[in-house]
């Protein structure tokens, strides 16, 4: 059997056709990643092209923010409210005049069935501003269903 020659060795062994090269199909995974890249140049250009979005999106993200740091404590002092309330009308404490109530004596379920009660109409009341552009909708809707 003739050896084989030193110029054949250095030969690849699949051939270099341009035309073959053009039919390889990227993995997957590179797909992925030039969508990736491709979709965060797009979001790049959308979010910092236009200063007016993100001051929009900024000055929406502090009043939700705000908003939702004031709902604690706000529930709080309704429920401080509630238990002096029933403190005072059903005089079981002696030293009420003392001071503030204990917050361990304001867990009885009648405080906190009160408590319950109130967050969730203030919730049912802050969600209407929001909900009434739809109201004229719903009725066109119901209209068309019947």
């Amino acid at each position: 059997m003739p050896s084989p020659a030193i110029d054949d060795e250095r030969q690849p062994l699949l051939p270099q056709d341009e035309d073959h090269l053009d039919e390889v199909e990227p993995s997957p995974a590179l797909k992925i990643w030039k969508w990736f890249i491709e979709g965060a140049a797009a979001l790049k250009e959308f979010l910092f092209g236009d200063p007016i979005l993100i001051c929009t999106f900024c000055l929406q993200f502090c009043t939700y923010f705000s908003k939702h740091m004031v709902e604690v404590p706000m529930i709080k002092l309704f429920e401080q409210a509630i238990c002096d309330r029933y403190y005072a009308a059903h005089g079981e404490l002696s030293n009420a005049s003392a001071g503030p109530i204990n917050e361990r004596l304001c867990k009885i379920p009648a405080i906190q069935n009160e408590l319950a009660g109130l967050v969730g109409w203030k919730f049912t009341f802050d969600a209407l501003p929001g909900n009434s552009p739809l109201w004229p909708s719903l009725g066109k809707l119901a209209q068309h269903c019947t």
